[in-house]
């Protein structure tokens, strides 16, 4: 009643220009500028509809693109940046009227729950991890959020980058003298082969101080303002890891199929959890733009014809991978404006 299994379908890697090059150079109705980068919008004179993109290429060639809607769909970190940048170079708020443009800054916390010992159980027959959910009943009387567990029996640790032959040799000479220091007292800093792991996915709570800034004193070569990122934890976000950590461990030991130690860090006071590139949050939807950036439609507050696509318009974060949900809402916002525009308006 703990948990219940999770399921994964994962695609073919792809890439973008080899698969779809062909389709978009013969498409009438698509033009593809590369190395084209947006600066700055130009408002009607009412302050309500975006007219025009200024644009500009690496031999700084500017040039205007004029459009009935616009769409922004530059990642978390960049929708944030451009809409910050914008109402500083015009003026207007850019959805900015309740404060929220780079608010709710979200990951997904990757943090080692601990390590377990397995008992010869059918459990654990299989390559693959065992991946869980937390029910919804544990979530609500927990007050937890969401997350993917994967429990992975027998793990065998990857090094990378150019550092790659020193941290294995760094990872062998830890694990090989573990056995040798007394009581077991020192505290593992790496993964060893054959160590059972729980790994996961752990949702953040939307959080308002957890934000993207411009840092007013660094520009890129276009006269942009770059951002700073502060990214934070909340006591509910640690709440939840400490939580998750307590429910593997009585979930395996109810079971009889391992036994479970739970990491020192999450149970002390610097709990300092990992992250799986999943940037969310930052243009968050909302009904009210007292609360958030888009409406429903994902349009700009304000604004008639701005839009934003991606993971920023997230209201929270859930505790899978965004990259569905992505695709969906982008299909969505796809099929509203072919509505719009075939309305007229």
């Amino acid at each position: 009643g703990r948990f219940a299994p999770a399921a994964f379908a994962r695609s073919a890697p792809t890439r973008f220009g080899e698969k779809y090059r062909a389709e978009l150079t013969a498409s009438e109705r698509i033009d593809v500028f590369i190395d084209a980068n947006v600066l700055a919008p130009r408002l009607s004179p009412d302050g309500r509809r975006v007219e025009e993109m200024t644009v500009s290429d690496y031999r700084d060639r500017r040039f205007n693109i004029r459009a009935k809607h616009f769409v922004l769909a530059f990642g978390a970190l960049e929708n944030a940046r451009f809409l910050l940048n914008a109402a500083e170079s015009t003026g207007a708020p850019f959805g900015d009227q309740g404060g929220y443009v780079g608010r709710c800054f979200m990951e997904h916390f990757d943090i080692l729950l601990g390590r377990f010992a397995t008992f010869d159980v059918p459990l654990w027959d299989r390559e693959a991890a065992v991946a869980l959910n937390p029910s919804a009943d544990l979530l609500e009387q927990r007050g937890l959020s969401s997350a993917v567990i994967s429990m992975q029996p027998a793990a065998k640790p990857k090094f990378y980058g150019r550092l790659a032959p020193f941290r294995r040799l760094a990872n062998e000479i830890e694990c090989s003298t573990q056995s040798f220091l007394p009581n077991g007292q020192a505290k593992r800093t790496t993964l060893c082969r054959g160590d059972g792991v729980v790994s996961n996915i752990i949702e953040q709570i939307p959080n308002p101080d957890s934000r993207v800034t411009l840092d007013k004193t660094k520009t890129d070569r276009f006269g942009q303002f770059r951002i700073n990122i502060d990214w934070r934890l909340a006591e509910q976000d640690r709440r939840t890891i400490r939580g998750l950590a307590e429910e593997v461990g009585k979930a395996l030991a109810e079971q009889d199929v391992a036994r479970f130690q739970i990491s020192a860090e999450i149970m002390g006071d610097r709990l300092e959890p990992g992250h799986h590139c999943h940037q969310m949050g930052t243009t968050r939807m909302s009904d009210d733009s007292k609360y958030g950036v888009v409406d429903r439609d994902l349009k700009v507050h304000g604004l008639d014809n701005l839009h934003v696509a991606g993971s920023s318009v997230f209201a929270t974060g859930g505790g899978v991978n965004p990259t569905l949900t992505i695709v969906a809402l982008s299909l969505r916002l796809g099929e509203h404006l072919a509505g719009v525009i075939r309305a007229g308006r």
